[in-house]
């Protein structure tokens, strides 16, 4: 017997830009990122796997040519998730979880005012792994990978002042158990990362 269960959740705030006084640019992207996977493998022999993967890219601009005010912002995610398990009469487990979200207000913020006034930026996520994957009983294997790759730019300027800031992080798990009968093992692994830039110029 068994079973694979997979699910993918995605979750993305549509991007919106806005004006405030005539001339100023208001710009907000947010996102929740996020892959689940549970690979069971119970009795007898055979094979279970799972494999998702999740590309996304999101851009956005704004400009007032005739008061000199510009804004743009990017985000481009992929995440991967993989797990394997195989054996005769063993009993395997993959229990793994990939998320990526923005800060709270809004993963990317911008506000350029026009002409002279101030500009500011504000970007940030949170980045969480973890991996859960144990093996007992019968001969065999298990194995999982979780893997993301996030890349962030923003870019704003006004008559008087121009700013820009990017951030980009690459995070890989890989875990795996194996062995003959009777043996035991289990593996446990946690990945966490948070960045947050913040920028002003009055």
């Amino acid at each position: 017997m068994r079973r694979t269960i997979a699910s993918s959740i995605v979750v993305l705030a549509a991007a919106c830009s806005t004006l405030g006084a005539v001339g100023d640019v208001t710009q907000i992207q947010d996102w929740a990122l996020g892959l689940d996977s549970i690979v069971n493998l119970i009795q007898g022999a055979g094979q279970a796997n799972v494999d998702q993967m999740l590309n996304l890219g999101n851009t956005q601009e704004a400009a007032n040519i005739g008061l000199s005010t510009s804004a743009s912002q990017s985000m481009a995610a992929v995440l991967n998730q993989a797990g394997q398990a195989s054996g005769n009469c063993t009993v395997g487990l993959i229990d793994q979880s990939l998320l990526i979200v923005g800060i709270t207000g809004g993963g990317q913020q911008q506000l350029i005012t026009q002409t002279c006034g101030p500009i500011a930026e504000t970007e940030g996520f949170g980045f969480v792994a973890t991996q859960d994957i144990g093996k007992s009983a019968g001969p065999g294997a298990v194995a999982g990978t979780n893997s993301a790759i996030l890349e962030l730019a923003q870019a704003g300027a006004n008559v008087s002042s121009n700013m820009a800031e990017s951030t980009a992080i690459t995070g890989s798990q890989q875990s795996g158990v194996s062995g003959d009968a009777c043996s035991m093992g289990t593996v446990q692994t946690s990945m966490t990362a948070s960045v947050v830039q913040v920028q002003s110029v009055n």
